[in-house]
């Protein structure tokens, strides 16, 4: 186990799909969607995708972990936040609003009806089992310099099932949210 020092000042981590189950089958375990938003209050069509990601999270409930982005630099957005030019950059967007479910590259456009891509993408990574558990030990808040220290706990929920160095390229994704 690594340990990762993470700065919050005065933020919570949030660990997706980070559900502490012991003796847990892959068939009981309640997976978790990821959609991350890129939005803005200078855009006319970002409504429709609070709208797309409202809808959502209405209908997958605690199925579904959903982050928005608010960006970009340089347009005054009174909620900007640099790492969202840095995830939209990742992702790929290419307009505003854009949506990246499960890290795959992101799809620019506003969505005037529901479901649409970006939810049937939500539901499909839902519906899938985890090949692992994943969970946040040892957590350790230092007041003096307002980070956290932490270990993350990986289980296979089936070993054999788990993919191999030459089939797979393993990513861990954590992000810290306002409480």
């Amino acid at each position: 186990m690594k340990t990762t020092r993470v700065v919050l000042a005065a933020l919570a981590v949030l660990a997706l799909s980070a559900i502490s189950l012991s003796n847990v089958s892959a068939q009981q375990y309640q997976r978790h969607a990821l959609i991350e938003e890129g939005t803005g209050n200078w855009c006319q069509w970002c409504p429709w995708g609070a709208f797309t990601i409202d809808s959502m999270t209405k209908y997958m409930g605690d199925n579904l972990v959903a982050i928005s982005w608010h960006g970009p630099g340089g347009y005054q957005e009174p909620m900007y936040i640099k790492a969202g030019d840095t995830i939209a950059s990742l992702e790929g967007a290419s307009g505003f609003p854009w949506a990246s479910v499960g890290r795959r590259p992101a799809e620019s456009g506003a969505y005037t009806s529901y479901p649409n891509p970006w939810s049937d993408l939500a539901m499909n990574d839902a519906a899938e089992l985890p090949v692992v558990d994943f969970r946040l030990v040892n957590a350790a808040y230092n007041a003096g310099t307002h980070s956290v220290d932490f270990d993350v706990d990986v289980t296979p929920l089936s070993p054999s099932e788990m993919p191999t160095e030459d089939t797979a390229t393993y990513v861990t994704v954590s992000a810290i949210t306002e409480d």
